[in-house]
């Protein structure tokens, strides 16, 4: 039996791996052009490490920007 390859699933896959690679890069301070994924348990600590480095103000921003980025339509858990 053939899959029907589902365009639309594929391209909301990609576009959250890519933020979740844009996350991890931005929050590391490094870029690693050969890397296509990032684990959970990987960005969660560093998504942890960032907030045990920061202010309170900068904490509440980060909280809100995540909140808002969870909350975008379209972006579904697998």
């Amino acid at each position: 039996m053939t899959e029907q390859l589902n365009l639309e699933d594929w391209a909301w896959q990609l576009s959250a791996e890519v933020y979740r690679l844009n996350l991890y890069s931005r929050l590391t301070g490094k870029a690693d052009p050969n890397r296509s994924s990032v684990t959970d348990e990987e960005l969660a600590e560093v998504i942890r490490d960032s907030f045990t480095q920061m202010d309170e103000i900068a904490y509440r921003e980060m909280v809100k920007l995540a909140t808002e980025a969870a909350l975008v339509p379209g972006i579904r858990a697998e």
